[in-house]
């Protein structure tokens, strides 16, 4: 039941190289749009649109300094 054209939040927590509770911020901050989430009985799963993986790679690679990203332990690739 995996959505065409999204990601897991697994997926994307190693696409942008981040720690899972900097994604978890990210994502209760509304930083991602169009999120899709399907639920199982009580397990929700949330998905993340390619396009808003990819800017929100380009937006952390381009506006964080190199401290913020050893201090947030993110990866620039």
């Amino acid at each position: 039941m995996h959505p065409p054209k999204c990601k897991s939040l697994e997926a994307v927590e190693v696409i942008l190289g981040c720690l899972q509770g900097v994604l978890y911020l990210l994502l209760r901050e509304q930083h991602f749009k169009g999120l899709v989430q399907i639920q199982f009985g009580r397990k929700r799963y949330v998905f993340v649109p390619d396009g808003e993986v990819e800017r929100v790679r380009r937006f952390l690679a381009t506006c964080m300094t190199f401290a913020a990203q050893l201090d947030l332990s993110l990866e620039r690739r």
